[in-house]
């Protein structure tokens, strides 16, 4: 989604209730679908907890992400 801000607030920096927050979430790619049709849900596996888990930052979410190649692109 492109910003309505002309500032960096949707980056997180800041503070007040127009900050955008980013949250990133790794997943498998045969979840990838459900996720676009549904939403982040929780799943039944829930290794701590029920709940969506995500991060503010990205390496963390690649983690617990199956790497894929792509049109040749790994």
């Amino acid at each position: 989604r492109a910003s309505v801000y002309n500032d960096a607030r949707w980056l997180g920096v800041g503070s007040g209730n127009e900050v955008w927050v980013n949250a990133y979430h790794g997943t498998k790619p045969q979840c990838l679908q459900s996720i676009l049709d549904n939403g982040l849900r929780a799943g039944p596996r829930a290794a701590y907890g029920k709940g969506v888990y995500t991060s503010p930052d990205p390496v963390v979410a690649l983690s617990f992400a199956s790497k894929v190649t792509i049109d040749g692109i790994p």
